[in-house]
């Protein structure tokens, strides 16, 4: 049984994101300043702001602060399940690539597993989207936002 070309992209970003997690440690600056600002939010902040160093950190949205707290309510609070929070958004924009090059290109479907593929060992890509940054959020929403575009100029 043949795997699909998007698939198997999806699959090969998020393995090799995982082992990335697991070989490195936290990248300073931004990695440590943002698991930092997610811990005193509950710690001695607030739950709904983030704080750095018991300042407001307005810097970012909260989102992606938020999500590794919830992630911390549901298993604990653990480096490695928060630094999986970015990287889950690396892997959704690998397969979400896709989805925008059947609509860019449907008579070309092919196209769709190897922009996929592309992004999946792009090597900044790969560097980025492993780690704990709201670069990748920002890379949904602006995926999901060009998918909704294309979809509202074909419909009329």
């Amino acid at each position: 049984m043949r795997m699909r070309p998007v698939l198997f992209a999806t699959l090969l970003f998020a393995l090799t994101a995982l082992t990335l997690i697991l070989l490195r440690p936290l990248m300073p600056v931004d990695e440590t300043r943002y698991l930092a600002a997610a811990w005193e939010m509950p710690v001695g902040g607030s739950p709904w702001v983030p704080h750095l160093n018991g300042a407001i950190y307005g810097h970012k949205p909260p989102l992606l602060f938020w999500l590794i707290n919830l992630v911390w309510a549901v298993v604990g609070v653990d480096a490695f399940a928060a630094r999986l929070v970015g990287p889950a958004f690396a892997t959704a924009c690998v397969a979400m690539i896709r989805l925008l090059a059947l609509r860019l290109r449907p008579d070309r479907p092919a196209r769709g597993g190897a922009a996929a593929l592309i992004l999946a060992v792009s090597l900044v890509w790969l560097l980025f989207g492993s780690t704990t940054m709201s670069d990748a959020m920002l890379t949904v929403a602006t995926l999901l936002a060009k998918l909704a575009l294309w979809s509202a100029v074909r419909r009329p």
